[in-house]
């Protein structure tokens, strides 16, 4: 029984690799300018903006998982619909054995699944993080701390000074 290859695209996988050190590249540097600047904003905030800032970081976050969902969603009905992975017209960074019939459908439906998983998650994350904050909207923990006690890993000689003024 001969098995059909579908055959490396080298131009394809030269731009995707391309485009991969470019988000990678974007990505370090939006991190290397833009954390300390964030971290200096949310450090003047007072409790309740940063209950209300905190939520949209850890939100956008979380709905980054829903793009790649997508994407495992649509590529696992073009599996399903062709009955073979790779799809018809789907290119490929390595030669890749061409699977046919039910063994590609259940892996088309499988990556449906973990599409559909990871949608799921992302948003349930989303909403169970609302619902973490909106308890304690009403209740500030640090209302009645003085500041320096709130400053994790200062130094002892300035704690020291604390106590004995």
């Amino acid at each position: 029984m001969e098995h059909e290859i579908i055959k490396t695209d080298k131009r394809y996988r030269a731009r995707l690799f391309a485009w991969y050190a470019v988000c990678l590249v974007a990505l370090s540097i939006a991190l290397a300018l833009g954390l300390r600047p964030v971290m200096a904003y949310m450090d003047r905030l007072n409790f309740y903006q940063l209950m209300n800032a905190s939520e949209l970081v850890v939100v956008c976050l979380l709905l980054l998982f829903v793009g790649p969902g997508c994407y495992l969603v649509v590529v696992g009905r073009r599996i399903i619909a062709s009955k073979r992975m790779p799809f018809p017209g789907q290119k490929v960074i390595h030669d890749t054995k061409l699977i046919e019939g039910k063994k590609a459908v259940l892996r088309g439906r499988l990556m449906m699944y973990l599409g559909i998983l990871g949608i799921l998650l992302a948003m349930a994350g989303a909403v169970r993080t609302h619902y973490l904050i909106e308890k304690f909207r009403h209740f500030n923990p640090f209302e009645h701390w003085n500041k320096s006690a709130r400053i994790v890993g200062a130094s002892a000689r300035k704690t020291d000074e604390g106590l004995h003024r």
